[in-house]
């Protein structure tokens, strides 16, 4: 009888355990060795060094930069977005950071809807230093999104300004939370 209780609750434990775990989904980190980094840029720089990605957004108008964790193969990879509440961000920024958007892409090459990240900060301020912002995917999906096949799997980081910029973002990890 002990046997059997003893085997009962290492299986609760270990399903309690699985499904902490599942409840996010980390799909990029350079530290953690997660994820490709396969990325795209436009009037910007995009590096991986002391284990971040390193963003730094430049000149006037439009800029940007794409983080494609699956390497953009195969094809149908990625993660199913509405499976998750949240699509977290853990990142820190510099310069004059105040309209730098964020996006999902799917595997169809479409955009969802973009979000200025200092809207989910602490007073509406993008961080100093690393911290997890937490976007609902709701804010992400919306009717306007393009987002047509479901399935995330890049980042973008981006911003428009008539005036010259100089604003670095650095991501230490990306993640999807259903909490």
């Amino acid at each position: 009888m002990k046997t059997v209780s003893r085997f009962v609750a290492i299986m609760c434990i270990l399903g309690l355990t699985v499904s902490a775990m599942a409840e996010e989904k980390v799909v990029w980190s350079a530290k953690d060795k997660v994820g490709k980094t396969q990325t795209w840029k436009t009037k910007a720089t995009a590096e991986v060094a002391e284990d971040v990605l390193k963003i730094n957004l430049t000149e006037t108008e439009w800029s940007g930069i794409g983080l494609n964790w699956e390497g953009y193969w195969p094809e149908d990879a990625g993660v199913k977005a509405a499976d998750y509440k949240f699509l977290i961000v853990e990142l820190k920024a510099d310069g004059s950071p105040d309209n730098v958007q964020i996006a999902l892409k799917d595997n169809k090459h479409k955009p969802s809807g973009s979000v200025e990240i200092k809207k989910y900060c602490k007073d509406n301020k993008l961080p100093a230093e690393f911290t997890a912002v937490k976007i609902p995917i709701a804010d992400l999906l919306t009717e306007k999104s393009e987002f047509v096949s479901g399935v995330a799997w890049e980042l973008m980081v981006h911003m428009w300004s008539q005036d010259a910029k100089n604003v670095n973002v650095s991501i230490r990890k990306i993640s999807f939370s259903k909490e």
